[in-house]
């Protein structure tokens, strides 16, 4: 990968491109009815057509790498995101939230009511919501940490990996989408919050068009691999991104978000991706800085 880390975008020109057509490929070979497929086939390759104009730009004026490598990889992931909700239900329609009940039931022992009914209040719930909204701002934070040191490789380092992690967690609701256990289940008491909680959860989880995203807990996966490359890149700021991250994954039970059986799998990938991308792209601690850039003719 050596070569895709001097000038190049392996998120811009191989990645997201890669993805987009494989959905199109889905899209395109799914024998089930599935409407408005031709908008679906046709927004996705937008994307990917997108991404490897973003790559071109960068091959052509490389100074600019450092805006448009984490911006445009990161809004084109978000696009791919919600372009989900419009076929992910279409490609597998059984439904697996009972599946997943099951196995947090009968096997793990877990209910809500006996885990966390006892000690939750207003303080716990809408803290652990703010936390739970940060998840879309801290690959943000961890990027702009490498800014003041004009370290460029190791913020396309990351960037690659952190987008590469979100794109595997998207397969996994291609085979196993279920919606939220606070989507379909009932409660024998509601969440106490003294308002914040109502807010950002409107905002952050009922306004996304895409419901059937637990299976993985991709929470738990890639705010683990943020923290791990936080743990590998930076400081004593380390530290607040290790507690983030824990904080996140306890958020995702107590707020009735995920399935214990997500949680654990989603730490399982999380491992795995550390294991796997080491090996894809070298070790991250080890990323040095480059030569400055030059504009090519």
């Amino acid at each position: 990968m050596a070569d895709l880390q001097e000038h190049r975008s392996a998120s811009l020109g191989l990645f997201i491109p890669a993805f987009s057509g494989m959905v199109c490929a889905l899209l395109l070979l799914n024998p089930t009815f599935m409407p408005g497929v031709g908008l679906s086939v046709c927004l996705v390759a937008l994307i990917g057509v997108t991404s490897l104009l973003g790559e071109r730009m960068i091959q052509k004026w490389p100074l600019c790498q450092p805006l448009v490598h984490p911006i445009l990889a990161s809004a084109l992931l978000l696009s791919l995101y919600y372009s989900l909700s419009r076929y992910v239900q279409w490609l597998a329609p059984e439904d697996r939230e009972w599946f997943l009940l099951a196995l947090d039931r009968r096997y793990l022992s877990f209910e809500w009511e006996t885990w966390f009914q006892n000690w939750a209040n207003p303080w716990a719930t809408d803290i652990l919501q703010a936390v739970y909204a940060s998840f879309y701002f801290f690959p943000f934070i961890l990027g702009f940490s490498f800014v003041p040191g004009r370290k460029w490789e190791a913020l396309y380092a990351t960037t690659d990996r952190i987008i590469l992690g979100f794109l595997l967690t998207y397969c996994g609701y291609f085979l196993v989408p279920a919606r939220s256990p606070y989507d379909f289940l009932e409660y024998s008491m509601a969440l106490p919050s003294s308002g914040l909680q109502e807010t950002l959860h409107a905002a952050f989880v009922e306004s996304s068009p895409m419901k059937w995203d637990c299976f993985p807990s991709g929470h738990t996966t890639m705010s683990a691999f943020v923290a791990w490359c936080a743990w590998q890149r930076l400081g004593l700021m380390k530290w607040v991104f290790v507690l983030w991250s824990a904080l996140t994954i306890l958020a995702t039970l107590y707020l009735r978000y995920h399935y214990l059986v997500d949680i654990l799998v989603g730490l399982l990938c999380f491992l795995a991706w550390v294991w796997v991308s080491e090996r894809i792209f070298g070790r991250l601690r080890e990323v040095q800085v480059p030569a400055p850039l030059k504009s090519t003719p």
